[in-house]
């Protein structure tokens, strides 16, 4: 439980503020930097490999139809 006598020397200055945004920017920051980088590029998931499949395999259907069309 929280002591309110540990508290009781400590005032919230600009100081404190500052740190704390800068350290909630610099995460926040490396944060969406790594969403940025489109890590699934980097791995490759079950259903990433079924909808590849799915894919290729609508093209050809696709490819047929325009065939047919001409």
């Amino acid at each position: 439980m929280l002591k309110w006598r540990y508290l009781r020397g400590f005032r919230l200055d600009s100081h404190y503020v500052l740190k704390i945004l800068i350290a909630f920017n610099a995460f926040l920051g490396l944060y969406l930097l790594f969403l940025s980088t489109n890590y699934r590029r980097f791995v490759e998931y079950p259903h990433d490999v079924i909808n590849k499949e799915k894919i290729q395999f609508l093209n050809a259907q696709t490819k047929i139809d325009e065939s047919i069309i001409k």
